[in-house]
């Protein structure tokens, strides 16, 4: 009876934060921004562009999509992979030698994706340029390792380092 009187007293709790001016008081409750609900299953990761306005989501419904993040608007949805998406990570290169923004996803079905805008950033259209195959399970995370470089680890207790222009 204590812990569930304590559990309702934290639930009316607020939390203090310091801040720059002093302390304020942020109730304990959660008012999203944006609900973004297009997926037809569960959501299994996102990953927010460095640069650009924009965040991707994978997906167990074996897709990837991408949002704009200040309308929250659907910009494109990436149909590719044939089991759930189980990573998604864009290349957030922001050196003047990046050309193009790229963007890798992870499956169930043993690959990665490769993927990039067809006319630049300002798009909905993105195609697959190139799919890495050489696990023997699931890929579990995949990042980038430089601008044409990639990791991914998997439970076939492998770690690859991929050349996203050569495959």
């Amino acid at each position: 009876m204590d812990l569930e009187a304590k559990v309702a007293n934290d639930q009316n709790a607020k939390v203090t934060t310091s801040t720059t001016n002093g302390t304020s008081d942020i109730p304990n409750t959660s008012n999203p921004k944006r609900i973004l609900s297009q997926h037809r299953d569960s959501i299994t990761s996102v990953h927010i562009h460095a640069q650009y306005g924009i965040c991707v989501t994978g997906s167990e419904d074996c897709t990837a999509k991408i949002w704009d993040i200040e309308s929250g608007e659907l910009e494109a949805t990436l149909k590719g992979h044939t089991k759930g998406v189980t990573d998604v990570r864009f290349n957030n290169s922001t050196s003047t030698q990046q050309s193009k923004i790229m963007l890798a996803t992870s499956s169930h079905d043993l690959t990665i994706k490769i993927w990039t805008p067809e006319n630049g950033t300002e798009t909905t259209q993105w195609d697959c340029i190139r799919t890495l195959i050489g696990h023997d399970q699931t890929i579990s995370n995949i990042r980038w390792a430089g601008e044409n470089a990639l990791l991914s680890v998997s439970r076939d207790t492998t770690m690859r380092k991929w050349d996203t222009e050569t495959g």
